[in-house]
């Protein structure tokens, strides 16, 4: 895969803010295929804030058939922030179904400047649009409609939801925390 130009849109949230990107080189075939199959052989979904659908244990990026993306994600944070964040801790897996959703939550740290982030491969119309809340008032926040091919990098401390799958079909992402 070769080098993302930076075209970042950057989005604040309550003083905070949140980089999105559409990964246009990102094999959106591949990596969905790749992903059923490793639900296939590890069908025991982890349960954090996922409801009714499926987590994967979140030690993917140290594992061999995923060090693509991790490169992918890693070079695309370098064109955004200092090189001192720049340790996947962990990446996982999710695959939600139809009435599935994420509860309000955040990654927690030990370290200030820790990220968190998401890559979505399959985002059916109606599947769930992710907000970050405000801190100030968990009840509001910025709605954004996840697409296809997008990256989105935010601060591990900003709470966040993923709305009800109202669609037909799966919604599938992939997060993950550097530090």
């Amino acid at each position: 895969m070769k080098q993302q130009e930076n075209n970042f849109k950057f989005i604040t949230i309550d003083h905070i803010g949140v980089y999105k990107l559409t990964l246009t080189d990102l094999d959106i075939k591949y990596w969905t295929d790749l992903v059923y199959a490793y639900q296939k052989d590890h069908p025991i979904s982890v349960s954090k804030s996922n409801s009714n659908g499926y987590q994967s244990l979140d030690n993917l990026n140290l594992l061999k058939p995923f060090f693509p993306l991790v490169q992918l994600i890693q070079n695309t944070l370098n064109t955004i922030t200092h090189p001192h964040i720049n340790h996947m801790v962990n990446l996982w897996l999710n695959i939600s179904p139809p009435l599935s959703y994420n509860h309000t939550h955040h990654h927690s740290s030990t370290f200030k400047d820790s990220l968190s982030g998401v890559i979505y491969l399959q985002t059916p119309p109606k599947s769930g649009d992710i907000i970050f809340h405000k801190s100030s008032d968990l009840n509001n926040g910025i709605t954004l409609t996840p697409q296809p091919q997008e990256i989105l990098f935010f601060p591990q401390s900003v709470y966040h939801s993923v709305n009800l799958n109202l669609s037909e079909g799966d919604r599938i992402s992939l997060a993950f925390n550097f530090e």
